[in-house]
C-alpha cells in the first residue's frame, strides 16, 4: 500500500495510516493466540489493544447491551483518529487489525473497510468446530462471572438478545453459521483476498499453519514460538472468584496498577486457575446438530482440513 492516499468522507486518507491485514474472527477460535503468534513475525504488527473496533461500529450508531457491555465502552470503542493513529507510528510491512466484531456486523464493516482500507487488504478468518466454538463462547461468558442464564436458555433467549443489542459473544448459534457472516466477505473482496485458519490444526500443528499463513501474506516463513497458552475457556470451579475478578475489571485504576506488577503470563495463569477444561455435553450436540449441518457441509466444501478436525454432524 506504501504511502498511498485517497479523499474520503474523512479528508484524505493515508494508506500508510490504516491496516492492511484484518483477522476478523470469529470468537472463541484462537484470534487472540493467532494475533499474538502474527506479532512475532518481523515483517507483521498488530494493533494493541488487538480489538479496536473501528470497522464494525464506525456510523453504525449501534450501542452495546447486556452484561459485558463494558467491553464496548466509548473507551474501548476507537473513532477514525485514535484508530489510525495505532497503525500511523508502525514500520512493518503488514499492520494487523484483529477485531472479531468486524465479522459480526459485516454491513456495517465490509463497507469501512472499503472506505478507510481499500479493497486489497488481505483477511484472515479462524474457524473452529461450530458447536464447539458455541459451548466456548458460553463458558467464557461464565468464566467472566456473567451469568444470564444456562447454555440452552441462551440458545432460546439468542433472536431477543441480539435484537436487544446484546455483544457478540452471547451469539452461540448466530456466529457458529460461518457462511452467513463469510459469504459477504467473499463477495466483496474475492476468495483469493482471504485465508481460512483452522483452530484445531492451530493448536495441534501450529508450525504448519503458520507456514501456509505466511505463505499467502507474502511474508519469510520465520519460526514462531506458539508455547504459551492465551485465553483459554473453561467452566468456573468457583463461581464467586469468577464475579470478584470480574468486578475487579471495572476499575481502571486497579487494573493499571495489577498489569504494572504482573506479566500477561502471570495473570493468565491466574485466571486459568479458576477454570476447568469441559466438552460440550451430549444434550448440546443433540440441540445443535440439526441447526449446523449446513455450516459443517459448507465449511467441509471450503477447507479440507474440516474432515480431519471437526466432527460429523450426522453422527452426534
Amino acid at each position: 500500500m506504501g504511502n498511498e492516499t485517497c479523499k474520503n468522507g474523512v479528508g484524505v486518507i493515508k494508506r500508510s495510516n490504516v491496516p492492511n491485514l484484518l483477522l476478523i474472527g470469529f470468537p472463541r477460535c484462537g484470534t487472540t493466540a493467532f494475533a499474538q503468534a502474527l506479532n512475532k513475525h518481523p515483517s507483521i504488527s498488530v494493533c494493541e489493544p488487538k480489538e479496536p473496533h473501528f470497522l464494525a461500529f464506525e456510523g453504525s450508531g449501534r450501542c452495546i447491551e447486556g452484561p459485558g457491555s463494558e467491553a464496548f465502552g466509548p473507551d474501548r470503542v476507537y473513532d477514525y483518529d485514535r484508530w489510525s493513529a495505532m497503525f500511523s507510528c508502525m514500520t512493518s510491512l503488514l499492520k494487523c487489525d484483529a477485531s472479531v466484531s468486524t465479522i459480526t456486523y459485516p454491513e456495517t464493516s465490509i463497507p469501512n473497510i472499503e472506505k478507510y482500507c481499500g479493497g486489497d487488504v488481505k483477511i484472515i478468518v479462524m474457524l473452529r468446530d461450530p458447536i464447539e466454538r458455541a459451548y466456548s463462547s458460553y463458558l467464557y461468558n461464565s468464566s467472566r462471572g456473567w451469568n444470564a442464564g444456562t447454555f440452552e436458555q441462551g440458545l432460546d433467549l439468542e433472536r431477543h438478545r441480539r435484537v436487544e443489542g446484546w455483544s457478540h459473544l452471547w451469539f452461540y448459534e448466530y456466529l457458529s453459521q460461518y457462511e452467513n457472516r463469510i459469504e459477504p466477505f467473499i463477495e466483496s473482496f474475492g476468495r483469493s483476498s482471504i485465508h481460512f485458519v483452522l483452530m484445531e490444526e492451530f493448536t495441534k500443528k501450529p508450525s504448519l499453519c503458520l507456514t501456509k499463513c505466511f505463505e499467502f501474506l507474502g511474508v519469510q516463513n520465520v519460526r514462531i514460538d506458539t508455547s504459551s497458552s492465551v485465553n483459554v475457556g473453561g467452566k468456573p470451579k468457583s463461581e464467586y472468584l469468577a464475579v470478584a475478578m470480574n468486578r475487579l475489571r471495572r476499575y481502571p485504576l486497579v487494573v493499571n496498577a495489577i498489569k504494572k506488577v504482573t506479566s500477561s503470563s502471570m495473570r493468565e495463569t491466574v485466571r486459568g486457575y479458576n477454570l476447568e477444561r469441559q466438552a460440550p455435553p451430549t444434550y448440546v450436540f443433540d440441540r445443535l446438530s440439526p441447526e449446523l449441518l449446513g455450516t459443517y457441509e459448507w465449511a467441509g466444501d471450503l477447507c479440507s482440513e474440516v474432515s480431519e478436525y471437526w466432527r460429523n454432524p450426522c453422527k452426534c
